[in-house]
């Protein structure tokens, strides 16, 4: 397991670091928690998750498509 911070998940996933902590909170990718506010990225995993299509196993694919819509129709 190789842990990379998330200046370095952001590059992996091509997303910026505001998206990053949004899907990391939701649930939607795998994170390593090094303490309640402290949180690493298995380089690995991101890359797995990535390639099998990016969706979550759980209820985080849910909330993350949730808050996309209503932040859709706010701009709209």
């Amino acid at each position: 397991m190789s842990l990379i911070q998330a200046k370095r998940a952001s590059e992996v996933l091509s997303v910026s670091l505001a998206r990053l902590y949004e899907l990391a909170r939701l649930g939607v990718i795998p994170v390593v928690r090094l303490g309640p506010r402290q949180i690493r990225f298995d380089e690995e995993a991101l890359t797995q998750w990535a390639r099998q299509g990016g969706w979550a196993q759980g209820n985080g694919a849910d909330q993350a498509s949730g808050a996309a819509r209503s932040r859709s129709s706010v701009v709209s």
